[in-house]
């Protein structure tokens, strides 16, 4: 079957948009793709992909170098 996908993110102000945005991207490609709504620890995503038995998890956050990096 089709690969599935969950999506999680962090609680920055720019997160829900663009994980939004990588769901649909993900569906436009015809692969079935979760999305987390809230804001979620990156530990407890990386548990649910497992427990979820999904074959992708994509955890939308920041870096936290600077803009020079």
């Amino acid at each position: 079957g089709a690969a599935r996908v969950l999506i999680g993110r962090d609680g920055r102000d720019t997160s829900p948009a663009f994980s939004r945005q990588l769901c649909r991207a993900f569906a436009a490609e015809k692969i079935p793709c979760a999305l987390i709504e809230e804001e979620i620890a990156a530990p407890v995503f990386s548990f649910a992909v497992r427990q979820g038995r999904y074959d992708f998890g994509f955890y939308v956050s920041a870096t936290h170098h600077g803009s020079a990096y």
